[in-house]
Formats: C-alpha cells, structure tokens, sequence
C-alpha cells in the first residue's frame, strides 16, 4: 500500500480528497497485479447468505495476493486491508446474497457541495465512499458508481446494511495469517499510468458540477468579473491550466484587474514560465504597488 501510494503522490490537484486518491491508487494497483474475481465453488455467497448456520471460506489477504483471485468478500477483505495500513477507515456493505467495500472521505456531510460529488453515503455526519471491488474490470470510477447503484437500490427496499470494520472489530479481533507471502508490486509506471487514466475521469466528474454553478451565476450577474475570475481559480485548482488561463485572459483583455492578473501570474509560474509570470505581476503591481497580494506574488516569483 505505501509503495503504491508513493508512486503516484506527486499526481493529483491537491484539492482533491487525500483518501480518495489513495483508494483510487490501490483499486487500480488491484486492477494491474493481475487480480481476478472468481465465484467461490465451493461456498458462493448468493447460496449461502440463504443458510443461517452455514460458514464461509474466507482468504486472508495475503492469500488472495498469492492467488491473484477471490469472490467478493475476499476482495474486499483485500482492499479493505490495503486501505486501513494507510490509516483509511473502512466499511462492509452488505446486500442480498453480496458483499462490497467502502471507505471514509474524512469529510464532514456539509463538504460534499465543495467536491461536486453525488454517489457517496453518509454515516455519523461522514461522507463514504463505496466501491464494488468485483467490477475490477471497470476501473475505479466504474467500480464507485456500481456501488453507489447497488446500496441505493437496496436501500430503497430496505436490505442493505453498513458495518464499519473499527466497529466490528469491537466484536471479531482482527487476526492476521501466518508466514510470508512473496509479492511483485506493478511497475511504477504501470501503476502511475492506471491511476493518471482514472484521475482524468474524476476531474471530470468533481469539476463539471461547479463549472455548472458557477457559469450559472456568471449568467446571471451579467458576466461578473469576481465569478469569471472564480471560474478560473478552479480551473487551476483542478490543473487544467489552459481553461484557467482562457479565462483569466479574457477578464484582463477588457480591463485592468488585479485579481486575475494575479492569477494569470499563477498559472504562468506552475506551468514554468516564469518570465512571463513577472510580466504579470509587474502589471499589478503598476495598479496596486501597495497592495500586499502583489507583493508576496513578486517576492515568490523573485525567489
């Protein structure tokens, strides 16, 4: 788990939520290990689950690494595992005759509109995540929204449960297998080239519901300059760079604003272009030289 999460540290907007990026990072070093889902033969879930006094086999997760296969316990089991040596709580979904993970964002109900997020469960004023650990095939994104759609299906008709592991483990002692089980981590490059495809697609899906607000509220204020500029702050904040930098452009193109010449400045400075940046900052500072935004721009740039 903390090689996995090394490899990709350095990739994502650090606006976006630190236990989802772990979570998408381990799902898709899942994915890449070669990790299959097999309908156990001899005890399958969607039979048992039927038998109150029946026992299912259920593989460490070592084993399942070995193996490189499990059913859907096995897999969350897995995953879960992976997720809470990084400190990430976890959850086990249950609905009729299946098992599925979730895991803690660590955010409180009330942050959900600052992520844009709509598939998520609450649970004592937390935001969850689930995850569908079977649908591997469908990568991260894939497997968050199957989640979502199967515990609102079940809890639209009243069979689905939620049992955090912390809790369980009140219980059930957690217990850990025996020995040592040799594992090949994925390169490093195949693991940072699953988790950059998956990232492009969350961007997406954080970013498209509050560029939708906000061209709301451009609208109608009439094209207000603070809006516009807002626009633009998130498109840096999410790194892409170049929607950022058409909008900053397009507010300083009809007058002189200091806000978005900052930020243009901004943009300039994390895309390398440095010269550029002091272009920008210098032309606020020519409106503003008081102004101590300007300044710790210029002395940043400076340095």
């Amino acid at each position: 788990a903390k090689s996995v999460t090394g490899y990709v540290s350095d990739e994502a907007p650090a606006v976006m939520n630190s236990h989802l990026l772990r979570a998408m990072a381990l799902f898709e070093a899942i994915r890449v290990y070669g990790t299959n889902y097999e309908i156990d033969p001899s005890t399958p879930m969607s039979e048992l689950h039927l038998q109150k006094n029946a026992v299912d086999f259920l593989q460490f997760p070592k084993q399942t690494l070995e193996y490189r296969a499990g059913d859907c316990d096995d897999l969350t089991i897995l995953y879960a595992a992976l997720l809470e040596s990084l400190g990430i709580d976890t959850a086990a979904i249950t609905i009729p005759g299946h098992i599925f993970a979730a895991f803690s964002t660590g955010l409180p109900e009330d942050s959900v509109g600052d992520h844009g997020w709509s598939d998520y469960i609450i649970d004592d004023g937390i935001v969850w995540i689930p995850v569908e650990v079977t649908a591997i095939d469908k990568g991260f994104s894939g497997a968050w929204r199957m989640g979502a759609r199967e515990w609102r299906d079940a809890t639209e008709v009243g069979s689905a449960s939620f049992y955090p592991v912390h809790e369980a483990w009140e219980i059930y002692e957690p217990v850990q297998m025996p020995g040592d089980v040799t594992i090949s981590v994925p390169s490093e490059e195949e693991i940072a080239n699953a988790f950059r495809s998956e990232l492009a697609i969350l961007i997406n899906y954080e970013l498209e519901p509050q560029v939708h607000e906000l061209e709301q509220r451009i609208e109608d204020s009439q094209g207000s300059p603070t809006h516009r500029n807002r626009l633009g702050v998130l498109y840096g904040k999410y790194h892409r760079f170049e929607e950022a930098e058409t909008v900053f452009r397009s507010l300083i193109g009809e007058r002189p604003f200091i806000p978005a010449l900052l930020n243009l400045g901004h943009v300039m400075r994390m895309t390398d272009r440095g010269e550029s940046a002091m272009e920008f900052y210098d032309r606020a500072f020519v409106l503003s030289p008081d102004n101590p935004s300007v300044l710790l721009s210029l002395a940043i740039a400076q340095f």
